[in-house]
């Protein structure tokens, strides 16, 4: 999980620089808190269904996280990527748009794929 952060988080800010055009620091964290939250929202509709993980609430299980959770993709997102920002290298990385938006498509198939069967 830990791998996978660092490559959505970079992949982020490969993003926000160079398809958003966004330099500031502090945008392009935020902006790239937003994306790895829209890919959380995602995530977390099949995250159980496919045994990732499972939020309990007390001794029951949730089909759903909280908002701390996605408070959490928040500020955790945020924080890495303002804290990666001055060492991302000047040049474009092609793939990474490309790795955002096949996360998105995929999770979003799984949540399709589940509303339907």
């Amino acid at each position: 999980i830990g791998l996978n952060w660092a490559v959505l988080v970079l992949a982020g800010l490969q993003v926000a620089r160079h398809h958003l055009l966004i330099q500031s620091r502090w945008l392009a964290a935020l902006s790239v808190s937003g994306m790895l939250l829209a890919l959380g929202l995602l995530m977390e509709g099949v995250a159980p269904r496919l045994d990732f993980w499972t939020f309990y609430q007390g001794a029951s299980p949730m089909t759903y996280p909280g908002i701390h959770n996605f408070v959490g993709w928040l500020v955790t997102g945020f924080v890495i990527a303002f804290i990666a920002h001055p060492y991302l290298s000047r040049g474009v990385n092609r793939m990474a748009l490309f790795y955002l938006v096949l996360q998105g498509v995929f999770f979003i198939i799984l949540n399709a794929l589940f509303l339907i069967f």
